[in-house]
Parts: structure tokens; sequence; C-alpha cells
């Protein structure tokens, strides 16, 4: 599986932790530029987007979270806490 994540400039062992979820892949978007914004388009591989609420400004998670819908793309938000991530995952049911 692979899952998108927005916000926050480094991930630490966020990626490691995720492996518990069978995700293999991380794409990791940062959402500091506009031009992230404004190239949000989701590939079919993509299982989840989590953004980072606390390091996503609103336009960019509105952003994502429009093009998550329109993709069919489950979608959730959760603080850079594992903790915090590791809830909305199972949330989702993965």
């Amino acid at each position: 599986m692979a899952i998108l994540i927005v916000g926050a400039d480094n991930l630490g062992n966020i990626e490691k932790n995720l492996e518990q979820f069978d995700i293999t892949e991380v794409v990791h978007v940062t959402g500091r530029n506009t031009i992230n914004r404004k190239s949000c388009k989701l590939s079919s591989a993509i299982t989840l987007v989590l953004i980072l609420t606390d390091f996503v400004n609103h336009n960019t998670a509105e952003a994502y979270k429009k093009e998550a819908k329109v993709a069919g793309i489950p979608l959730a938000f959760a603080k850079r806490s594992w903790c915090s991530i590791k809830g909305k995952i199972l949330e989702k049911g993965f």
C-alpha cells in the first residue's frame, strides 16, 4: 500500500512505523511551497492521504482534501505524533 503524507519537513520514524500496517510506499509533501497546492494530483496507487495538521496551512489542506474526495481516496487529519497518526490509520481500517 502507498500513503501520501502532507506536512512536516521530515518524517523521522513515521515511515518505519507505517510498515506495521503494510504501508510500504510513503510519498511525502512538505506543503510549504504554493506549487504543492497547484499540483496535488493523486496517483491511483495512493490508498490513504494523511494531512499533518500542525504543519500545514488551511489552503494546502483544503486543496488535498478536495483532490482526495474527487479521487475517492480516504483522508485523515492527524498531529505529527505517532500516537495520533496510528489512531487515525486504525480509524480508517488499515
